[in-house]
């Protein structure tokens, strides 16, 4: 038997968000009414996030989604895959990209994801790799699968695995190496 897949029905006035806004995440409503940046009240579409439904559905850990928060978020701050709109104001004068000095923080931070990548196999194997595409880099977990990781294919039915062992390592890594987190 064939279900129907419906649309959650909206009320009449609220424009929904663009299809495109949930090729990654999905998108929900929000389950209570917030306050918005004018102070009126509002209803907004929020994302849940790869890491949120795993842990909804049981498939991983408090630590492994912690471990992957601090993840993402040292690989924003060491400006890895950033996606940058250019400056409209600026006027080109040399034949070379400006802002494009790497800040000590954010090589601080490329060290720090380095050793991660390391410390899971290295670049080339599959933890690190998946770590580093699907949580660092936000893409789908069957884009990484697919496209990404090219040295010996893995299926998109294999790729959740991967992606939960390696939440699983580097949630051993960064209890091995906690002190860390003061920099974050």
């Amino acid at each position: 038997m064939k279900t129907e897949r419906t649309e959650p029905a909206f009320e009449p006035d609220l424009v929904p968000p663009p299809p495109e806004r949930g090729q990654h995440d999905r998108i929900e409503r929000l389950d209570r009414q917030i306050a918005d940046v004018r102070g009126d009240i509002g209803s907004p579409f929020i994302t849940i996030s790869l890491l949120a439904r795993m842990h909804n559905e049981g498939k991983i850990t408090d630590e492994e989604v912690e471990a992957g928060d601090r993840f993402h978020l040292e690989f924003r701050r060491a400006s890895l895959g950033d996606l940058r709109a250019a400056a409209v104001d600026r006027v080109r004068i040399e034949n070379r990209r400006p802002g494009f000095e790497i800040t000590p923080s954010a090589e601080h931070f490329r060290r720090r994801i380095w050793d991660v990548l390391a410390a899971l196999g290295g670049v080339d194997a599959p933890p690190a790799s998946c770590l580093y595409h699907v949580i660092g880099a936000e893409e789908t977990l069957k884009d990484w699968a697919l496209r990404r990781y090219t040295v010996r294919r893995i299926s998109e039915h294999q790729a959740p695995g991967v992606l939960i062992g390696a939440l699983s390592c580097l949630a051993a890594y960064y209890t091995r190496t906690r002190p860390a987190t003061a920099d974050v």
